[in-house]
Protein backbone atom coordinates (compact mmCIF):
# COMPACT_ATOMS: atom_id res chain seq x y z
CA UNK A 1 0.00 0.00 0.00
CA UNK A 2 1.38 3.73 -0.96
CA UNK A 3 0.69 6.22 1.56
CA UNK A 4 -0.33 9.29 -0.03
CA UNK A 5 1.31 12.43 1.73
CA UNK A 6 -0.83 15.69 1.51
CA UNK A 7 0.82 19.39 1.79
CA UNK A 8 -2.71 20.88 2.28
CA UNK A 9 -6.60 21.07 2.64
CA UNK A 10 -8.32 23.30 -0.28
CA UNK A 11 -11.24 24.70 1.36
CA UNK A 12 -13.63 27.31 0.54
CA UNK A 13 -11.74 30.75 2.09
CA UNK A 14 -13.18 31.34 5.62
CA UNK A 15 -11.64 32.91 8.53
CA UNK A 16 -11.91 36.16 10.96
CA UNK A 17 -10.17 39.14 9.49
CA UNK A 18 -6.57 39.72 10.96
CA UNK A 19 -6.05 35.59 11.55
CA UNK A 20 -5.95 34.52 7.94
CA UNK A 21 -2.28 33.89 6.09
CA UNK A 22 -2.07 35.78 2.89
CA UNK A 23 -1.22 32.63 0.91
CA UNK A 24 -4.90 30.78 2.74
CA UNK A 25 -6.97 33.69 1.19
CA UNK A 26 -5.00 34.20 -2.00
CA UNK A 27 -5.43 30.27 -2.93
CA UNK A 28 -7.90 28.67 -0.47
CA UNK A 29 -5.23 25.96 0.75
CA UNK A 30 -4.36 25.34 4.32
CA UNK A 31 -1.06 24.86 5.25
CA UNK A 32 0.76 23.98 8.49
CA UNK A 33 2.00 27.07 7.78
CA UNK A 34 -1.20 29.35 7.66
CA UNK A 35 -1.59 27.24 11.10
CA UNK A 36 1.67 28.81 12.38
CA UNK A 37 0.21 32.23 11.14
CA UNK A 38 -2.43 32.35 12.73
CA UNK A 39 -0.89 30.87 16.01
CA UNK A 40 1.88 33.92 16.08
CA UNK A 41 -0.98 36.15 15.32
CA UNK A 42 -3.06 35.03 18.95
CA UNK A 43 0.48 34.86 20.62
CA UNK A 44 0.70 38.94 19.20
CA UNK A 45 -2.70 39.72 20.91
CA UNK A 46 -1.38 38.45 24.14
CA UNK A 47 1.52 40.15 24.41
CA UNK A 48 0.41 43.34 23.33
CA UNK A 49 -3.33 43.29 24.25
CA UNK A 50 -4.45 44.80 21.02
CA UNK A 51 -7.07 42.63 19.03
CA UNK A 52 -6.08 40.96 15.21
CA UNK A 53 -8.43 43.92 13.90
CA UNK A 54 -8.92 47.11 14.93
CA UNK A 55 -10.59 49.85 12.12
CA UNK A 56 -9.72 52.18 14.55
CA UNK A 57 -5.80 52.26 14.30
CA UNK A 58 -4.06 54.33 11.26
CA UNK A 59 -4.97 52.84 7.81
CA UNK A 60 -2.45 50.52 6.93
CA UNK A 61 -2.45 48.99 10.11
CA UNK A 62 -5.85 47.61 10.93
CA UNK A 63 -4.43 44.50 10.67
CA UNK A 64 -2.04 43.82 14.36
CA UNK A 65 0.49 42.01 12.19
CA UNK A 66 0.61 45.11 10.08
CA UNK A 67 0.79 47.29 12.81
CA UNK A 68 3.59 45.36 14.88
CA UNK A 69 5.72 44.99 11.58
CA UNK A 70 7.59 48.06 11.73
CA UNK A 71 8.27 47.54 15.62
CA UNK A 72 9.61 43.99 15.50
CA UNK A 73 12.06 44.73 12.18
CA UNK A 74 13.98 46.96 14.27
CA UNK A 75 15.64 45.26 17.61
CA UNK A 76 15.45 48.18 19.78
CA UNK A 77 11.40 48.78 19.06
CA UNK A 78 10.26 45.43 19.52
CA UNK A 79 9.65 46.29 23.53
CA UNK A 80 7.20 48.83 21.78
CA UNK A 81 4.62 45.65 20.63
CA UNK A 82 4.87 44.61 24.30
CA UNK A 83 1.64 45.73 26.65
CA UNK A 84 3.20 47.89 29.73
CA UNK A 85 1.37 45.73 32.07
CA UNK A 86 3.77 43.54 31.36
CA UNK A 87 6.35 44.72 33.12
CA UNK A 88 9.61 42.89 32.46
CA UNK A 89 8.09 39.49 33.22
CA UNK A 90 9.46 38.25 30.17
CA UNK A 91 12.76 37.14 29.52
CA UNK A 92 14.54 39.60 26.38
CA UNK A 93 16.42 36.78 24.66
CA UNK A 94 13.01 35.14 24.30
CA UNK A 95 11.15 37.78 23.05
CA UNK A 96 13.80 38.24 20.26
CA UNK A 97 13.49 35.14 19.46
CA UNK A 98 9.87 35.32 18.96
CA UNK A 99 10.11 38.69 17.15
CA UNK A 100 12.39 36.30 14.91
CA UNK A 101 9.83 33.47 14.62
CA UNK A 102 7.23 36.25 13.35
CA UNK A 103 9.20 38.10 10.77
CA UNK A 104 10.49 34.82 9.75
CA UNK A 105 6.94 33.62 8.87
CA UNK A 106 5.20 37.09 7.89
CA UNK A 107 7.64 37.38 4.96
CA UNK A 108 5.24 38.66 2.31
Amino acid sequence: MVQQVTSHVSTRVMGTYGYAAHEYLATGHLTTKSDVYSYEVVLLEMLSSKSAFDKNRPFGQHILVEWAKPYLANKRMVFSVLDSRLEGQYSSEHLYEVKESFLFHWRS
